[in-house]
């Protein structure tokens, strides 16, 4: 089964995209979380201010039990919007001065602003003391939803600006991708080409970069092989002629031209005035043992010295011995011929056989 194929410019484009979501959700994140911690601090740190004015405002009201000096003091926070609820209790407990939603149960004060996320409401409690004598305890509770409302704010800038840095990379990764792989297209056009021994295709790719290298080195090794494959066929079609013409010469001969192995007396070419000569095929004059076994058996013994001494140095020399006709009849032969080495370096002998 064939897998589908991603091409190189779609892994391009996804890879990069891939990357960049993950770095611009680390930055969208770690800048929400640094600006949520800096907010966090700033208003734990003046709320813990304003707490304090607050309680040394209020002391000397309940110092003397006048509940109207305390409501003046604490309606001060009325017009701050953040502020939910205020109250001033003393020391029994009673409820000097109040407004807002008051909570109905005892407040538990808040140590960080994420503890007060969860109800929205940033609790505070403070002791009111008056030279060193506690005089009564004040709660107020915040709202979280400025800082809320803040940190959503620089979420969703963050998200915008990361967005559209996201497509301008899409845009510039797609025309990136698309000039790259145009070029890749048309050099497996070309590779396909050489592939078909289409030696004439040129890759049209005229640019001044790598890709522009690459197809101007293409072009010129097919031009190379285009040039190399012509010459080899010329070549081919002059042996090819020259090899008719050399057999032509060959075969108008009188004569059997053959190229023999001395070691073993067997023959490695014969030219066609074989068949002629004694009848036999030249397939058959080229069998390992064709002439120990159509050889006179009285002239066996002499060819046989004849071959230990002439067969093993280089010279030329000629054999008279007899061989037996396809029709049964005796032919005198003559075989005249020279040893040599060939391009091997091996022993080689060659020469005419004749009647």
């Amino acid at each position: 089964k064939h897998l589908m194929r991603i091409r190189l410019s779609t892994r391009l484009v996804l890879s990069v995209l891939l990357i960049e979501a993950i770095m611009l959700s680390i930055l969208v994140w770690n800048s929400v979380r640094l600006i949520s911690s800096s907010h966090s601090e700033v208003l734990e740190h003046h709320i813990a201010e304003e707490v304090v004015l607050l309680a040394n405002l209020l002391a000397p009201g309940l110092a003397v039990d006048d509940r109207a000096i305390i409501f003046d003091n604490l309606s001060l926070l009325a017009d701050n919007k953040s502020i939910v609820y205020a109250v001033v209790e003393d020391m029994e407990g009673h409820v000097m001065a109040s407004f807002g939603e008051v909570p109905l149960k005892n407040v538990m004060q808040d140590k960080t602003f994420e503890d007060a996320r969860k109800s929205a409401v940033f609790d505070v409690v403070k002791t009111i003391e008056l030279f060193g004598q506690n005089l009564g305890v004040l709660e107020l509770g915040y709202s979280t939803k400025y800082v809320d409302a803040l940190i959503r704010q620089t979420r969703n800038q963050n998200t915008s600006i990361a967005s559209v840095e996201l497509a301008l990379s899409l845009l510039m990764t797609l025309l990136v991708g698309y000039f790259l792989t145009r070029s890749l297209r048309r050099l497996e056009e070309g590779a396909g080409a050489l592939t078909r021994d289409e030696l004439e295709h040129r890759i049209d790719l005229d640019t001044h970069d790598e890709m522009g290298d690459l197809a101007r080195s293409f072009n010129n090794l097919a031009s190379h092989l285009s040039i190399t494959r012509t010459a080899l066929i010329d070549e081919h079609v002059a042996l090819e002629k020259q090899a008719r013409q050399m057999q032509t010469l060959l075969d108008g001969v009188n004569a059997v031209i053959v190229e023999a192995n001395p070691e073993t007396a067997q023959f490695i070419f014969v030219s066609r005035e074989a068949e002629n000569l004694l009848g036999y095929g030249m397939s058959e004059w080229l069998e390992p043992d064709f002439i120990q076994r159509y050889i006179c058996p009285e002239d066996k013994l002499h060819f046989g010295q004849q071959r230990e001494q002439y067969f093993n140095t280089l010279g030329s020399f000629s054999i008279d011995f007899r061989m037996l006709h396809r029709d049964g009849n005796v032919v005198d032969i003559r075989f005249i011929n020279t040893i040599d080495h060939d391009d091997s370096g091996h022993l080689t002998c060659r020469g005419i056989m004749l009647d």
